[in-house]
């Protein structure tokens, strides 16, 4: 699923959390693979159960003994949803090499350019058209592969979908920095520290979102940008630019009334919300 030149559409991020709580209300936390598989209630040799286990398999979540599943330590540890997406973005940074990653650059490259179309809907054959020659990779990725990416995009807060067929994805990573700003800067409340500081903090799970290309430009995508622009408007944290200041970064809009560029940044802390 992250680490194939394939995403299945069938495991979508409800299904694979739903396997983890079976596992974790079994008896000793484990069970037989066509016990588990009646318990999802779906059919014991379809590529429907193969695609959520195997997802399942892929981020950790339990180990496979002959057939028989257990979960993990990391999987016991999964107590609720925002533990559960916490714990996906923890793992995302194992895959860089698969399709997730590459697809989520390669759209959030973009920066939403292709929302400014009349007709959005139809620009879904030419959106996939880009991606395919920005990966480069012999027709990868396919449009299940992107209806399957949405579903996790959206889910750990990358973005939002719209249209008729939920495929249009307007790049927004507000809730993703959220998760991992909380978790990464519990010790680090009101410190000010530059741009570059700021994303160190946050550990790899920021590099699905700012590439090695970002950081040498110093350019933030319009996720990022939209991002720290709502965080910065729950109070959550403080972003402004010191004329003196040496590092220097630019959105993809204004921050603030005609200023499109941020050089400093202080997490407030979640208790400061309204």
């Amino acid at each position: 699923m992250f680490n194939t030149k394939k995403m299945a559409t069938q495991a979508t991020p409800a299904r694979v959390y739903a396997l983890l709580r079976i596992l974790q209300n079994s008896e000793d936390h484990g069970m037989e693979r066509n016990i588990l598989r009646e318990k999802m209630m779906t059919d014991k040799d379809s590529d429907y159960s193969h695609a959520i286990e195997e997802t399942a398999f892929e981020l950790g979540i339990f180990s496979d003994d002959n057939g028989y599943y257990s979960l993990t330590e990391d999987g016991e540890k999964i107590l609720n949803i925002p533990d559960y997406k916490l714990f996906v973005i923890s793992k995302l940074p194992q895959f860089r090499s698969g399709i997730f990653y590459k697809v989520t650059q390669a759209i959030l490259s973009l920066n939403g350019n292709y929302l400014y179309s009349e007709n959005p809907e139809l620009t879904t054959r030419e959106l996939m058209n880009t991606i395919q020659e920005k990966i480069n990779d012999d027709g990868i990725p396919d449009v299940s592969s992107v209806r399957a990416w949405r579903f996790w995009a959206s889910y750990i807060g990358l973005g939002f979908t719209f249209g008729q067929q939920k495929m249009i994805f307007v790049p927004n990573a507000s809730n993703y920095l959220e998760m991992v700003i909380k978790s990464k800067m519990s010790d680090l409340i009101g410190t000010e520290m530059n741009i570059s500081t700021f994303l160190d903090r946050l550990g790899s799970e920021v590099s699905l979102l700012v590439t090695e290309e970002d950081r040498k430009n110093r350019r933030l995508n319009l996720a990022v940008s939209s991002g720290l622009s709502n965080l910065h408007s729950k109070r959550l944290i403080n972003i402004w630019h010191e004329l003196d200041e040496k590092e220097v970064w630019t959105g993809q809009f204004s921050f603030q009334p005609g200023v499109s560029q941020i050089s400093r940044i202080t997490y407030l802390g979640e208790n400061t919300n309204d």
